[in-house]
């Protein structure tokens, strides 16, 4: 997938402010959800009531018809969104802005690749009449909406093409610009998702409840929890000594030593398979080699971007071979723990930078953790995912790069096609 001019505008954008945690511990941010946990139902209905006879506190999102009062018509309004009846839904997106959605939600434009993602996995991709100009080279997940009107730049996309497709919902990345809510109001309402990190499985439920696919996102987010939990379970007594330096190379294309820190996706995705990422307490961006050199990091994990090339669509690991030699071959690097013992890794940007990031965790755990991880087969996990929830036929065996070195399961190569073997190299 293309993803690196999305990454390079990111970076200049709000902190994506992910924290590791437990994959059930959140709100489910839409009004209505007046006990304030992960779903709306009855529950919602006997704490309203509560608060409306003066026994309960009043919680943020206890307005559930958006009026600016509580009362009988909230209960209503809960009982439609519990019955799939509500005429209009509001939420909370993760810009933290209040967004009223007229319902059903029929026609929708979808700006960035997580994004789409996303709404295939909620098989809701009929309801998608037109795509940013970036997504048409992401025929491999996105055979049939790669193929739709495009509406220029998932960022900074252009308001006219986009009501001409007349669509109830335009659905972005949290960065998209502010000015499209007022060029395409009052008919169309823009929603921001974050559709990674910590909040994943709150924003793909989320969607669940605009796009009237609860039950396809309770299942994914029932497969990516049960996942998380193991992994974390694992690591979660681990002392931070048992936990293995890593320096994340990020954007070797764009900036030697351009690094991530805690709130990024790399950082989240590092910790959530049980590492130490040197950078975590740093602002993301250059870091002197120096710096470097001197943390001795035991790991390198460099994100490998379209220029690379990696991920889906790439069956050849020469992109991948040469960004990893890039590294391995500054003579500044040579004492590095990392290089010395081979521990150095490009890992693709499709499986970190998406709602696939269970795959890129799954895959650094096995290689931070052997011993731990013993029976962790990442590759099966990618396998289902394809297959499961984005239903489409691929076979891991034949294509795609998505770890390089590939790692070795059960005496085979997982994370690069079979018919290859790494240079000799690249499992120093």
């Amino acid at each position: 997938m293309n993803r690196l001019t999305f990454v390079l505008i990111i970076m200049s954008c709000a902190s994506l402010a992910i924290m590791a945690a437990d994959a059930a511990d959140y709100t489910l941010e839409i009004f209505g959800n007046a006990d304030m946990d992960d779903t709306i139902d009855e529950d919602d209905v006997t704490y309203l009531e509560g608060i409306i006879d003066g026994t309960n506190e009043e919680t943020q999102l206890a307005d559930a018809n958006y009026d600016g009062q509580i009362d009988e018509g909230d209960i209503a309004q809960i009982e439609q969104i519990i019955a799939d009846g509500e005429k209009e839904l509001t939420i909370v997106d993760s810009n933290g802005g209040d967004v009223t959605i007229k319902k059903p939600v029929e026609r929708v434009v979808v700006l960035g690749d997580s994004q789409a993602d996303a709404v295939r996995v909620l098989r809701a991709e009929e309801k998608v009449v037109g795509i940013d100009s970036s997504l048409p080279e992401e025929y491999v997940l996105l055979p049939v909406m790669s193929k739709l009107p495009t509406v220029g730049d998932y960022l900074e996309p252009d308001a006219e093409a986009i009501l001409a497709l007349e669509p109830d919902m335009v659905l972005g990345y949290y960065s998209l610009k502010s000015e499209l809510d007022e060029e395409i109001a009052p008919n169309v309402a823009v929603v921001r998702i974050n559709s990674r990190g910590s909040n994943m499985e709150e924003e793909l439920k989320k969607l669940g409840y605009i796009l009237d696919r609860r039950a396809e996102a309770e299942e994914f987010c029932e497969w990516h929890g049960e996942h998380i939990e193991m992994i974390h379970s694992r690591i979660e007594g681990l002392s931070e000594e048992d936990k293995p330096t890593i320096f994340i190379e990020a954007f070797p294309h764009y900036s030697e030593y351009y690094t991530r820190n805690k709130d990024s996706v790399e950082g989240y995705v590092c910790e959530m398979a049980g590492g130490t990422n040197i950078a975590a307490d740093k602002l993301s961006g250059v870091v002197d080699a120096e710096w470097v050199i001197t943390e001795n990091p035991e790991f390198i994990f460099i994100g490998a971007m379209s220029a690379d090339p990696s991920g889906y669509g790439i069956d050849d690991m020469a992109g991948v071979d040469a960004t990893r030699d890039g590294v391995i071959n500054r003579p500044e690097l040579k004492d590095v723990k990392a290089i010395r013992n081979g521990n150095c890794y490009c890992v693709a940007s499709d499986i970190v930078h998406s709602i696939q990031q269970i795959i890129s965790i799954s895959y650094l755990a096995k290689l931070l953790h052997p011993e731990l991880f013993e029976d962790l087969d990442p590759e099966a996990i990618h396998k289902e995912y394809l297959n499961r929830f984005q239903r489409i036929d691929y076979d891991l065996d034949d294509h795609g790069v998505f770890v390089y070195p590939p790692i070795e399961i059960d005496g085979g190569l997982a994370g690069i096609p079979d018919r290859y073997v790494p240079q000799s190299h690249g499992a120093s």
